[in-house]
């Protein structure tokens, strides 16, 4: 009898933004913006200033960051807040699943019981971003991806005990093979597939490194900022699991006894939910 129900759940590691994070977040959002003019033909130097408007408003009504607070025009908000329902910044650690109501409390204390001796740690990221394509195959996210090392340290083992757990309850999270964990930051609902296939990517794929290679870049500033060397990380005290509109908090050990959690700005998060 299979164990799919109902209420829908959510494993991931939230991520709460602060200014250096809502930088990032701006950036993804302008590049973007960049691949978007490409994709439809966009110029500065376009002499019908009507298609390029056109154009411009296109790509204005479908951009979004992920963090929906950001996106400052009320209709976009809302528009962002419907179409995509994880409206905090994240690193996922298992897709969302279907599993019945009387499961929910034991599934919850299994993982609790499992991550118990879990310590707090720094998340590491690459320093380029990267595009991905949504499971469905009808969003594409600008995102920064875990740097490899970090990913085989900290967050594998994790998995690995989620995954075991989801086994135990008769499910399956049929992504979790060589999933890459990444922090998506911006999005489009707009197909970026004649992108891809005119900079001889593989379209068949779901993740493209390191997009910026396909953006010819005549500001240096910008070129400067894609470049940076400066470490971009974040510290993990927790996962959340969601189970509807139901948010469950599982607590890590802190090194030491004490939190070394970086500044955050509770003003750039948005702490509603939507399903």
């Amino acid at each position: 009898m299979s164990n799919q129900g109902d209420y829908y759940s959510y494993i991931y590691i939230p991520v709460k933004c602060n200014k250096d994070i809502k930088k990032k977040c701006e950036f993804c959002f302008g590049l973007l913006r960049k691949l978007l003019e490409k994709q439809l033909g966009i110029s500065t130097n376009d002499n019908d200033s009507a298609s390029f408007q056109k154009k411009e408003n296109e790509i204005k009504k479908h951009i979004f960051y992920q963090l929906h607070k950001l996106n400052d025009d009320q209709t976009k908000f809302k528009q962002a807040s419907q179409n995509n329902s994880m409206d905090v910044l994240h690193i996922t650690i298992a897709d969302s699943l279907k599993i019945k109501r009387h499961m929910i409390e034991p599934f919850i204390e299994k993982i609790r019981e499992s991550l118990k001796t879990q310590k707090c740690f720094y998340l590491f990221f690459k320093n380029t971003v990267d595009l991905y394509k949504s499971q469905k195959n009808d969003k594409y996210f600008c995102a920064y991806s875990v740097k490899e090392e970090d990913q085989k340290i900290h967050l594998n083992s994790i998995m690995e005990k989620i995954n075991s757990i989801l086994t135990d309850f008769g499910l399956s999270d049929i992504f979790s093979t060589n999933r890459t964990c990444h922090m998506s930051l911006a999005y489009t609902d707009i197909s970026l597939d004649t992108l891809i296939q005119n900079n001889s990517l593989n379209i068949n794929d779901n993740i493209w490194f390191d997009i910026n290679k396909i953006i010819n870049y005549n500001n240096d500033q910008t070129q400067n900022e894609v470049n940076d060397s400066n470490e971009f990380y974040i510290y993990v005290n927790s996962i959340s699991i969601r189970v509807g509109n139901q948010i469950y908090e599982i607590p890590f050990n802190t090194i030491g006894g004490y939190s070394y959690e970086l500044h955050t700005d509770d003003s750039y998060n948005d702490s509603s939910s939507s399903e």
